[in-house]
């Protein structure tokens, strides 16, 4: 114990001891002066204090678990029985405060701040309350590592091949939300999806029959296409379609533009089809159709 807690343990002893004193000059006094103080309200304030003595020295006490004693360090669990351990605060911060100091983990499962398993349901469940415009889960990374990654199995455990390494939905049917929104500062991508095996890199699917929209849109408000394709060794672009591999909007001017760019493809607001074969030439232009 240390010489604060000494101290401490010293100051509440002694007020204590003198607060049962008083206790004892008041039940020797005779109730001449009027009514005498109750017995019970003297003892409630020697029980605050004692009280007062018993959570100053929670700290260096071990918590009670339904099966036996909780304690911090033992690198084992402690079983809580089939009830919930509830924390609660109005800290501004935060509600817990939980810190690794480890210097060289051996990779990225390793160091971790909070570790979080279950056996059958899910590791972690976060959550706020319907009024709340706090996010389910903030994840800042300060250093090289990302804010958040998700992986199935790892280096130790063999995966299962049912289930996403990552799964966002937007139960909300009249929302204009997306369910997943990558947002750049940079020259990078604001989503990248990248295959390592025999999948695509990224997949758009409409799963509903009945829906008109596109499975892929793109668009910009610079002057960059608004979907590009690039294929070292193949084809920069594939289609097929039912009713046409392609479908070239017509324009809204009756006539090709004045200008183009060899390779270019334009159908005017007539329905003529043109093509481009020399670049920023009013006469490069030929009619296909």
């Amino acid at each position: 114990m240390d010489r604060e807690l000494e101290s401490r343990l010293a100051r509440l002893e002694q007020q204590v001891a003198e607060l049962l004193e008083e206790n004892r000059r008041l039940r020797a006094a005779p109730a001449e002066a009027g009514a005498a103080i109750g017995r019970r309200d003297v003892l409630m304030g020697a029980a605050a204090v004692v009280g007062t003595v018993g959570l100053s020295l929670a700290g260096t006490r071990p918590a009670q678990a339904t099966s036996g004693t909780m304690q911090y360090g033992t690198g084992s669990y402690q079983n809580s029985g089939t009830t919930y351990t509830g924390l609660q605060s109005t800290n501004a911060l935060y509600t817990l405060g939980v810190s690794n100091a480890a210097t060289s983990p051996s990779d990225e499962r390793f160091g971790n701040g909070i570790a979080a398993s279950s056996n059958y349901g899910s590791a972690g469940r976060l959550l706020t309350d319907t009024t709340s415009a706090g996010h389910g889960l903030f994840a800042e990374a300060r250093g090289t590592g990302h804010a958040v990654f998700a992986t199935k199995g790892s280096l130790g455990a063999d995966p299962n091949k049912t289930g996403h390494a990552l799964l966002a939905t937007q139960n909300a049917t009249d929302s204009t939300y997306a369910a997943v929104l990558g947002v750049t500062k940079g020259s990078g991508a604001g989503v990248q999806g990248r295959g390592e095996g025999t999948g695509y890199g990224v997949w758009g699917e409409i799963a509903d029959a009945a829906q008109l929209q596109s499975a892929v849109y793109g668009s910009t408000e610079g002057q960059g296409a608004g979907v590009e394709g690039r294929s070292i060794g193949g084809r920069g672009g594939q289609f097929a379609g039912k009713r046409a591999q392609v479908r070239l909007i017509p324009s809204t001017v009756n006539t090709k533009p004045t200008a183009g760019k060899r390779g270019d493809l334009f159908v005017d607001s007539t329905g003529r089809l043109w093509y481009c074969k020399t670049t920023s030439s009013p006469t490069g232009w030929v009619q296909l159709a």
